[in-house]
């Protein structure tokens, strides 16, 4: 399913009065732990050596893709994690996900056995194809962990209409060059991002406009839509982009055409 996505930067000052300022309109998301009004997002994000995914972005590329491990909360002997791979064409998002047991995530990648491993409880063969498409890009592009990125989450509903999604990403937080059993760990993972947490509107159904309640909130806290990303904000935080390949060669260049 299509979806639009616009994203705010917020300052953490403003966390409670936002959250006051959308309750009317909205009610929470029922996968929020109630106790305390939130879940954990966990990723591992596959990039090239070169980062061709972190400057398809910088560049701002209209076709382009992120190839994640996705898992929320805390691990058990029996997480569901899920392969990702996240599109976005044009101004339009879109994704493709595999779900499997954390635990058996070292197995498939060792030995590619996708129907042994991958759940496809609906019958059909769509997260098998999933699958293949995931390690299709992570093989033919020579893929690896870059990142693991960690933040927590408030997930709202527009009331009467859960084809608006709004979300309160806080206190994001990555780990360099993450193994698959980091996926949950977070006691090396460093704060990413200072001050801040990100809005996120989605809409799963493509709307004409936000609605007004929804833009006069905006425009009293003072809101501007902007292209934030966390993978190139962690990137970024752990100076990876600077330490690579394409850097060295980007700064090899400019020095013997000066």
């Amino acid at each position: 399913m299509k979806r639009l996505e616009y994203k705010y930067l917020v300052p953490v000052d403003e966390l409670s009065n936002l959250r006051r300022a959308l309750t009317p309109f909205v009610e929470a998301d029922t996968y929020m732990r109630s106790e305390i009004g939130e879940y954990c997002v966990h990723s591992i994000y596959f990039d090239t050596l070169s980062l061709d995914c972190y400057y398809e972005k910088l560049a701002g590329i209209q076709h382009r893709k992120k190839i994640r491990i996705r898992g929320y909360n805390n691990q058990d002997g029996n997480s569901r994690i899920f392969l990702e791979i996240k599109r976005k064409d044009n101004k339009y998002v879109s994704k493709n996900r595999a779900p499997l047991m954390f635990k058996n995530i070292g197995e498939l990648f060792a030995g590619g056995d996708i129907e042994k491993y991958i759940m496809n409880g609906n019958g059909t063969r769509g997260a098998y194809d999933d699958a293949r498409r995931f390690f299709y890009h992570v093989y033919r592009y020579s893929m690896f962990p870059v990142i693991g990125i960690h933040y927590d989450r408030e997930a709202y509903f527009r009331k009467f209409n859960d084809s608006m999604r709004i979300t309160f990403d806080k206190n994001l937080r990555s780990l360099p060059y993450p193994e698959f059993a980091d996926l949950f760990k977070e006691d090396r993972t460093f704060l990413s991002l200072n001050g801040y947490f990100i809005l996120e509107i989605k809409f799963h159904d493509i709307l004409p406009d936000i609605p007004e309640w929804l833009g006069n909130i905006l425009e009293k806290f003072g809101l501007i839509r902007t292209s934030v990303s966390k993978y190139t904000i962690c990137l970024d935080a752990h100076l990876i982009p600077k330490n690579s390949p394409v850097h060295s060669a980007l700064s090899l260049s400019t020095m013997y055409h000066q």
